[in-house]
C-alpha cells in the first residue's frame, strides 16, 4: 500500500521486507579482481567438469557423423579441441549480445554439441524430460548460486519465442505476441 506520510519510526520493518543478503558476487567470484582474465570469470559458472562432459559427448557425436561427410569437408568435421569448445561457448554468448552470424565450423560444432550420453538418454528421459541437459544444467545452477546473489529488486523479463517442435513442458501465454511474427 502506498502512503504519502512516512511510516511511524517506532514501527518495526516487516520481516519480508528485510534484505538478508547484499547483492553481488560471492564465493570464488568475489575473489576475482581487475587483473583476472575472462576465463577465470567463466570458470565460476562453467566448471571444468561441465566442460569435460560436453567435450566428451560432443566428440562422440562427431565420430559418428564423420563418415557421412565428403573428404573435402573433413577439415570441418574433425574432433573438437577444448579450446574450440570454450571459443564456441564464448561465441554463443557474444552472438547473443551482438546478434552476429556464425562461421561454418562454429555452426557445425553447435549442431553436434551434446551435454549427455546419448546411449542411456531414453531411459533417463522416461523419468525426466530434461534428461539431455540435466547434469550440466544442475551444475550450472549450483555454480551460479555459489557465485552470485541477486538483490531485492530483480526484474526477470520473459520473451515468447515461436517454437513448432515437440516439448512436454511447453507453456502458453495467450495474450502475448510471439517475437518475430506479426
Amino acid at each position: 500500500m502506498v502512503s504519502q506520510s512516512p511510516q511511524h519510526p517506532s514501527v518495526r520493518t516487516p520481516a519480508h521486507n528485510l534484505v538478508r543478503k547484499l547483492p553481488g558476487t560471492i564465493g570464488k567470484a568475489k575473489k576475482l579482481d581487475k587483473n583476472s582474465n575472462e576465463e577465470s570469470a567463466w570458470s565460476c559458472v562453467l566448471s571444468q567438469n561441465m566442460l569435460d562432459e560436453i567435450f566428451q559427448h560432443t566428440n562422440e557425436i562427431i565420430q559418428t557423423v564423420q563418415c557421412y561427410w565428403s573428404e573435402d569437408m573433413r577439415y570441418l568435421v574433425r574432433e573438437m579441441e577444448m579450446i574450440e569448445l570454450k571459443a564456441t561457448l564464448g561465441l554463443c554468448y557474444l552472438s547473443g549480445v551482438f546478434k552476429s552470424g556464425h562461421e561454418d565450423r562454429h555452426l557445425f560444432l553447435l549442431s553436434v554439441m551434446r551435454f549427455d550420453n546419448a546411449l542411456d538418454r531414453e531411459i533417463r528421459r522416461e523419468h525426466d524430460p530434461l534428461a539431455s541437459i540435466y547434469c550440466v544444467f544442475n551444475e550450472f545452477v549450483k555454480n551460479t548460486q555459489a557465485s552470485f546473489t541477486v538483490g531485492s529488486y530483480v526484474c526477470i523479463d520473459e520473451i515468447l519465442v515461436g517454437f513448432r517442435g515437440n516439448c512436454k513442458f511447453k507453456m502458453y501465454t495467450i495474450y502475448q505476441k510471439v517475437i518475430g511474427r506479426p
